[in-house]
């Protein structure tokens, strides 16, 4: 079976408190339209668990409310690698 990766739908929020202003960014998994688990795929998953501000997703400021992300990694070197996110056709 065809790895089908990642898939999220973002959801998008921005209010403002008495302190300022908030953004709030969340990619919510699709199971439906995500891989159950391969080895492919396994690995992002707990990559994801390891961001912070030290280490950032790329293509987070570029994510619109509503639309469909693919979480994509890209291998820098044999050891070292970025999380992406990428619009995916609905």
């Amino acid at each position: 079976m065809e790895c089908k990766g990642i898939v999220c739908r973002a959801d998008v929020y921005h209010a403002k408190t008495p302190r300022g202003l908030i953004l709030d960014i969340r990619l919510n998994k699709l199971k439906r339209k995500s891989c159950t688990g391969c080895e492919k795929c396994d690995w992002i998953s707990a990559a994801l668990s390891e961001v912070s501000n030290d280490w950032r997703v790329l293509g987070m400021g570029d994510v619109e409310h509503g639309k469909l992300y693919k979480i994509k990694a890209i291998a820098r070197s044999i050891d070292d690698y970025e999380i992406e996110v990428v619009e995916e056709e609905e």
